[in-house]
This record gives C-alpha cells, structure tokens and sequence, in this order.
C-alpha cells in the first residue's frame, strides 16, 4: 500500500485572519500625512479635501483609510506574534526574550488601540462637519430662493406703482415675467409663512 504523503504546508501561528490592503496616495482625495501633523485641524483638512472631492467621497475616503490602518497594525501583530511562537519553541530557556516580546506585543496592541480610536474620533468628527455642512448648503439653497421670490415681487411692485399711459406691451411682458417667476416658488413656501401670504395676493 502506497504511503501518503501529506503535502499541507505548516500553518504561520497568527493572532488574526490574514489580510492585504495597501493604498497609494493617490486613490485618495486627501493627503493621508495630514493626520500626523501636531496642528492638525479639521477645517483645514476638508477644505483641502473638497477641492480634490465631494463630501460623499471625502467620507468614503476616510473609511477607506481607517480600513488600511486597521488591516496595517493587525499585520504588525501577526508578525510580532509569528515571531514570539518561534523563539518560544525554539529557545526554551531565555524566558527574558519570551518576555520581552510578549511585552512588545502588548505595547503593539495599546499601540493600535490608541491609534484606531484616534481615528475613529477624527474620522467622526469629519463626518459630522460634512453633515453639518450639507445642512448649511440646503439652507443657503432656501434662501436664495426667498431672496429671488422677494426680488420677483419688488419688481412687481415698482411695475404697478408707475404704470404707463397708455399700456404698452414692454410693460405688459415685464409684469407678466415678475409673476411667472413669483409663482414658480409657490410649493416651497409653507401656508404661514409672509412669502405664501405676499404669493397669494400676486397669484393669478
């Protein structure tokens, strides 16, 4: 009977599950260095980051690279602990080096601790700012509609106050214009609000 030959390579002793994830500068909308600067600041760094990029994308960004820095130190782990089981099998006597590395390994995962919750809180406070930011943008977006509904109605106003004797059609094209635009906003005004009051006195 033929013998059989376990072809199985030996499985590297790891603390986690292997992983890869490497990324180039260049797939992100921000420089990654800015995070370890000891003036870091967070306007700063999205106004920077929005001439590369949306809000969307700076967010997915940041994901991205919080990802790879997690993937980067449990790799270091994997490494420091690959090493440990070695010499722990290998030099049973030097308790002092067993140790060491153990306490090594300790600082390397307070390390990547502290590291990641920096992050997370970075990356939150990012998040909130971009949040905050589509909220200011949605109310400049209102305002310049009332600014434009008011302006629509000035023009009106100024129009009837001086008509000319007699009607003319110039005169008649530019009221008409003032109410087309005035009414065009009537769906974004509530019924209590002054604009609606002021629509429903120049509404045809």
């Amino acid at each position: 009977m033929a013998a059989v030959h376990d072809d199985t390579e030996p499985l590297s002793p790891r603390i986690f599950a292997p992983s890869s994830m490497i990324i180039n500068d260049s797939q992100l909308c921000f420089n990654k260095n800015h995070f370890g600067r000891s003036d870091f600041d967070v306007q700063r760094f999205m106004n920077l980051a929005r001439r590369r990029a949306g809000l969307k994308q700076i967010q997915q960004d940041l994901r991205l690279y919080l990802k790879s820095l997690q993937h980067s130190m449990i790799e270091l782990i994997n490494d420091d602990y690959a090493d440990f089981v070695h010499l722990s099998s290998n030099l049973v006597g030097l308790q002092n080096s067993i140790d060491k590395i153990d306490k090594d390994i300790q600082n390397g995962w307070q390390e990547f601790e502290m590291s990641t919750r920096d992050l997370v809180t970075t990356a939150e406070r990012v998040e909130t700012h971009c949040e905050e930011l589509s909220h200011n943008r949605m109310g400049q977006a209102i305002l310049r509609d009332r600014i434009a509904f008011l302006s629509a109605v000035q023009r009106l106003y100024f129009l009837l106050q001086c008509p000319p004797t007699p009607l003319h059609v110039l005169w008649l094209e530019k009221v008409t214009s003032c109410v087309v635009d005035a009414t065009s906003f009537k769906d974004m005004f509530d019924d209590e609000t002054k604009e609606r009051v002021i629509f429903s006195k120049v509404s045809p």
